[in-house]
């Protein structure tokens, strides 16, 4: 699932900027295989289109490393930071993808301008950005005062020695209890009996 996932995705990368697809469609038949850590590798062919075509079957002219949490930073935040790309293989196409992959395309603020309008979209955007900012100061916030509070409060939760002791304890006190049970009915029976 996530194959066809990623293929729509890298598709649409290239769609937003039509040159790729024509140096690609000069390599029709070369196999490509795409590494983004930390999924399982991907096997592609490019066909005559300059589309990129799952087929894990061809050994790979081409091979692209990447790590996807770098590729949704830039993409998701528009964070300014470069995808770092190893790409190596057939120089031609390596050359070629690596620039595909490398050079910015038209942003997300760009694509819900598209598609929303230009004001209404750009403050979807921007709604959204400020989503994903807020969820990520949360966690930290969290994580933070949660590390600070354990801190603080070490004395207060028992360790798990001391958690067994007690349990220990209790299960003692139990017996016992059971015991001086035993031994009131003995003797309200042998009370009961002088009567």
């Amino acid at each position: 699932m996530w194959q066809g996932v990623l293929t729509a995705a890298l598709e649409r990368h290239l769609d937003e900027v039509p040159w790729w697809r024509e140096r690609l469609a000069a390599h029709a038949g070369a196999a490509v295989r795409l590494e983004i850590e930390p999924l399982p590798p991907l096997g592609l062919r490019i066909d005559a289109n300059g589309r990129l075509l799952p087929d894990a079957a061809v050994a790979p002219a081409v091979t692209i490393r990447l790590r996807l949490e770098e590729v949704l930073r830039r993409r998701l935040l528009a964070e300014g930071a470069a995808v770092r790309t190893h790409v190596e293989g057939e120089a031609a196409i390596a050359e070629l993808l690596a620039k595909a992959f490398s050079e910015p395309a038209p942003t997300l603020e760009h694509w819900f301008a598209e598609r929303f309008g230009p004001i209404l979209g750009l403050r979807l955007h921007a709604l959204m950005r400020a989503g994903l900012a807020a969820l990520r100061n949360a966690g930290e916030a969290i994580s933070g005062n949660l590390i600070e509070t354990l801190k603080e409060e070490e004395g207060l939760l028992p360790s798990r020695a001391e958690y067994e002791r007690l349990q220990a304890d209790a299960a003692a006190l139990t017996r016992e209890l059971d015991a001086l049970r035993r031994r009131i009915a003995r003797l309200a029976s042998g009370t009961a009996a002088h009567k």
